[in-house]
């Protein structure tokens, strides 16, 4: 399905019905990457539209010369609530900096947004600033492949559990992203040490106090850290941090068999 969004063609698939949940896909990643962790789980689970979009210039969805910064990302996103889902309550679900653009929506929406389940969100936009943390890989199995493709080695300097499971993964849940994402518009966004990568007004992001949160994080992350969301999450009531010592940054794919598990947790504690 598609959506304009000002000049830019926004790339989504929707399936059931129910209370709407918005997924947020991480940087380079598309919306397979989230589909394909989620779907499986809501198969056993009614009562949600899950609505899967492609950021802008990732997937399928268009870049733009108008967007230049986090900021403008957000807006369009916005309008694109708006315009798809309207004034009703929502979830939203989101990956790295899928969920730092949740953030934004949550500190915008207010009391729309009903839960937001996130995994190792991105809290501090520039990279310099954050505390993160050594990505040591967990040689569980040997894998057969070639050792110099560099998606297996993309793959290495990015998972902790290294197993014939987890690559088959990275392969159907990052690689086709990283081929396609559009990556002169992400490296614009990102430039001058990615200044523009974070939201003008980062220091005063606050969510409503209702609002449940599920945020889970990997206390290997290299990409994002621990630290910094344990220091931003912990001040919200009805905030729940799982820190998993045994993923990284691709925590989806690590412990991909426990997610159902937390998922579960969370839509019961929202819907109590």
């Amino acid at each position: 399905m598609k959506a304009t969004i000002k000049d830019i063609e926004l790339d989504y698939e929707m399936f059931g019905e129910g209370t709407t949940i918005l997924f947020l896909h991480g940087n380079a990643l598309d919306k397979i990457s989230m589909k394909h962790s989620y779907e499986p789980i809501f198969q056993t689970i009614s009562g949600y539209r899950r609505i899967y979009v492609d950021l802008p210039g990732m997937g399928d969805s268009h870049s733009s010369l108008s967007i230049n910064s986090t900021d403008d990302m957000l807006d369009i996103l916005l309008a694109f609530i708006g315009q798809v889902i309207g004034h009703e309550d929502i979830l939203l679900f989101g990956h790295s900096y899928g969920g730092y653009l949740s953030l934004g929506i949550m500190n915008k929406l207010q009391q729309r947004v009903k839960g937001a389940y996130l995994t190792c969100p991105v809290v501090i936009g520039q990279f310099d600033q954050r505390r993160v943390e050594q990505q040591v890989p967990i040689i569980e199995e040997e894998i057969h492949t070639d050792t110099s493709n560099s998606e297996y080695q993309d793959y290495l300097s990015m998972n902790i559990r290294i197993n014939p499971k987890t690559w088959e993964l990275y392969q159907q849940l990052i690689v086709p992203g990283v081929r396609r994402a559009d990556h002169d518009f992400m490296d614009r966004i990102q430039r001058e040490g990615q200044q523009y990568y974070r939201y003008a007004l980062e220091e005063q992001l606050s969510l409503h106090h209702d609002t449940v949160l599920h945020v889970l994080l990997g206390k290997r992350d290299h990409v994002v850290g621990y630290q910094d969301q344990i220091d931003f999450f912990t001040k919200y009531p009805y905030s729940t941090t799982t820190i998993l010592g045994n993923s990284g940054h691709n925590l989806f794919i690590d412990v991909a068999e426990d997610n159902h598990e937390w998922v579960t947790h969370f839509l019961n504690k929202v819907n109590q």
